[in-house]
């Protein structure tokens, strides 16, 4: 009956804790990821190349040098399309986050599980060091040795 009993508190926490977190992998995984947005950005659906009018300026020539220098560091993003971080993280690079390596955990879930994401968005270096939440350029830029 003990066992029971604990394994229904650990269903139900795991409920809890995952409808509390929309940006958690749906699996079994437990931990989330908690992190806010960084910079004030606004929603982007960088794929139709929609940028919202109040989306933040962006120097086009030097997040496109960062996506690219990114990509060629083994440097990825994992996400979603439905996320609001990643859709945050994607407008700091404008309509050049098309030049960064990324996997879309939806489309390609056993790819994310196998990395060990477990929330959106991750970014993970060639080491396979991960860096939760939206992130600033600055910061990437750092974890890839690329020039802003």
């Amino acid at each position: 009956m003990k066992k029971l009993s604990l394994l229904t508190l650990v269903i139900a926490s795991l409920l809890l804790v995952g409808c509390g977190n929309n940006n958690a992998v749906p699996s079994d995984t437990t931990a989330v990821n908690t992190a806010e947005p960084t910079a004030d950005t606004a929603q982007v659906d960088v794929a139709a190349g929609e940028v919202a009018a109040d989306a933040p300026t962006v120097d086009l020539a030097k997040t496109t040098k960062l996506a690219e220098c990114l990509k060629e560091k083994g440097v990825t993003m994992y996400g979603t399309e439905w996320c609001g971080h990643c859709k945050n993280q994607k407008a700091l690079f404008g309509t050049a986050f098309e030049k960064a390596s990324y996997v879309d955990c939806d489309a390609q879930r056993q790819t994310c599980l196998d990395a060990g994401v477990r929330g959106f968005p991750t970014w993970i270096d060639a080491q396979g060091n991960q860096y939760p939440g939206t992130q600033q350029l600055a910061k990437l830029a750092e974890v890839g040795g690329c020039e802003m």
